[in-house]
């Protein structure tokens, strides 16, 4: 019933609520004028809207999946969800005139009258057992005890739980249906949707069970990926001993173990006829000794549970309250009597825990004169009707269903909180990353071989380094030939190293420790640099070779010209002597 801060609730009540979803005269035929800012549940966070969501339109969806479905137009549906909004604005004051009488029912701007004719039961009845219950004596007589506001309250948000929870289940089973599942159908396939573990500012009994909830799953899955992973290893002959499973058994022993637990203590606490002391309750709670439980450093209010995701810190206000189911069997019995046949449906659907309860109930009866003390305690536990032991029924039936099927998991993360697009929030990832298990998977990926390549694949990645061993190419390599070429790969450039167990080969891949692939690559760059340099003091010898002679052909050439130069000049001078020579001896 309540909400966080800039959260809405059920998305489907603001789109019954919307403008244009409904006819203004449907509308006000069910009270809905105001829209979602006249109804408490769907305006206690200040937030009734959200940005590029058009709540008109995803309800004309809805309508038309439900028509597809063959549900129908709706109208049933939307009446109910209508009388559950009036339900949520439900008050209870002092009757003026005579205090001592009981509290004066209200529900907002409508009156007991209008919300008793959308749940076709008789107002002046909806008013009694909303506000008084009645306590029946081991003689048979029966004595009727006024509520207090929180009391009549509480017994009317109850009501909406049951209701809408209800209609739930009723909307799965027409869904169901329609697709053809029958009581004999043995193979389904199964959707469960969560969001993972919460940790808020402010922890509560709804934390805790939702947590709780999460550490079952977390095991599952943990257990699940743990044996998936050591059937590889075995299939392909590896030794599986070095991956670690993390186990957060102790964690569920803490909260939900036959004795001792948080929920069994909050049981016995709730079995007491006496005004809920939750202090007591957290006195109880301190006195437990697990290694996954402690008392917070400040504050007597509180306690924490060691999570599989983290420490969280869990306030004991309204503990018993929240668990005790306030829903009055005289309120419910209404109901289950309405006019109106949707609302009779809804709330006469059988509960199996209700029928697994009396059960077991009827087989522990037979043997009860041999029982001790705590296992008639545990009896009457079983026997009462708690939000927490109606929770751990429905999880172990999850449980046993999970355990039962092949699951597979899709991991959604939230990128911020701000809801804009194209927003990350670093650490609102890694927080989700931690709390989903993914980190988990990534530990026991690691602790083992994390890298597997099949034989070709990773023949061909590095047939390179193989290069002038006689090795027959990868694109034409049989599968043993490929398998041959990896282990040669492996004993060259991977046994020479100090770490032992870098990498296995198994029968149809090769296994490799966390950065040894990047190492191979390594390998490769080095083979590829060691070639290029090779090529490069080749040509550039080349290059300074030609650049030799081409230096000493111009040196040559040079010299050539010079020695004729020389020569020249010589010859020059010799005929000037003698053309000198001669001409003296003409004079002479």
């Amino acid at each position: 019933m309540s909400v966080e801060a800039g959260e809405r609730n059920y998305h489907a009540f603001y789109q019954i609520l919307a403008e244009g979803s409904l006819s203004d005269q449907r509308r006000e035929e069910l009270g809905l004028s105001e829209g979602a800012a006249g109804f408490n549940m769907t305006s206690m966070s200040e937030c009734t809207t959200v940005s590029e969501v058009d709540d008109c339109e995803e309800f004309k969806t809805t309508m038309e999946a439900l028509s597809t479905l063959g549900i129908g137009d709706g109208e049933e549906i939307v009446a109910f969800c209508a009388a559950m909004l009036h339900l949520g604005n439900v008050t209870a004051t002092k009757n003026e005139a005579d205090e001592e009488r009981p509290l004066d029912v209200g529900f907002g701007k409508v009156d007991i009258a209008f919300v008793g004719g959308l749940l076709g039961v008789d107002p002046n009845l909806l008013k009694q057992v909303t506000n008084t219950r009645i306590q029946t004596s081991g003689r048979g007589s029966t004595t009727t005890i006024p509520l207090n506001e929180a009391q009549t309250v509480a017994n009317v948000k109850a009501l909406i739980k049951r209701g809408y929870g209800n209609l739930f289940k009723w909307l799965v089973a027409r869904i169901n249906s329609s697709h053809g599942e029958t009581v004999a159908s043995t193979n389904f396939l199964g959707i469960l949707d969560i969001f993972g573990f919460e940790i808020m500012e402010t922890n509560s009994f709804e934390q805790l069970c939702i947590n709780f909830a999460n550490e079952c799953l977390q095991k599952q899955f943990n257990e699940n990926v743990f044996v998936l992973e050591k059937e590889r290893y075995v299939n392909e002959g590896l030794d599986p001993s070095m991956i670690v499973f993390r186990d957060n058994q102790s964690v569920i022993d803490c909260i939900s173990k036959k004795s001792g637990s948080l929920f069994i203590k909050l049981e016995e606490h709730g079995m007491m006829n006496r005004k809920p002391d939750n202090k007591a309750l957290l006195r109880s709670y301190y006195a437990i000794e697990s290694e996954s439980f402690s008392k917070p450093r400040f504050g007597e209010e509180s306690f924490v549970v060691k999570h599989f995701a983290g420490d969280v810190e869990y306030s004991i206000e309204n503990f018993i309250e929240k668990n005790n189911d306030s829903l009055n069997q005289q309120l419910l019995d209404l109901m289950k009597g309405s006019s109106v046949g949707f609302v009779q449906t809804v709330f006469t659907l059988e509960d199996e825990e209700d029928r697994g309860r009396s059960d077991s109930g009827a087989a522990s009866g037979a043997g009860a004169g041999a029982r001790s003390r705590a296992g008639t305690t545990m009896t009457k536990m079983a026997a009462t009707r708690t939000v927490s032991s109606i929770f751990r029924r429905q999880l172990d039936n999850l449980m046993a269903t999970l355990t039962a099927t092949d699951p597979s998991y899709i991991k959604c993360i939230k990128p911020d909180g701000v809801k804009m697009p194209g927003g990350f929030s670093n650490g609102m990832v890694v927080e989700q990353l931690r709390y989903s298990g993914v980190l988990e998977v990534v530990r026991i990926r690691r602790q083992g071989y994390p890298v597997r390549m099949p034989f070709r694949d990773f023949f061909s990645e590095f047939e390179i380094l193989l290069y002038g061993r006689g090795f027959v190419s990868a694109e034409t390599c049989s599968e043993e030939e490929a398998r041959v070429a990896c282990v040669e790969i492996g004993k060259v450039f991977l046994d020479v190293s100090e770490k032992e167990d870098l990498y296995q080969v198994g029968k149809t891949k090769v296994f490799l420790r966390d950065g040894v692939l990047e190492e191979l690559h390594f390998e490769v760059k080095e083979f590829y640099a060691q070639r290029a340099s090779a090529i490069q003091r080749i040509v550039r010898g080349k290059q300074d070779r030609d650049r030799w002679n081409k230096k000493k052909l111009a040196v040559k050439m040079m010299q050539g010209f010079s020695r004729m130069s020389a020569q020249q000049r010589q010859y020059k001078i010799k005929q000037e002597v003698r053309q000198r020579g001669s001409d003296i001896h003409s004079k002479d």
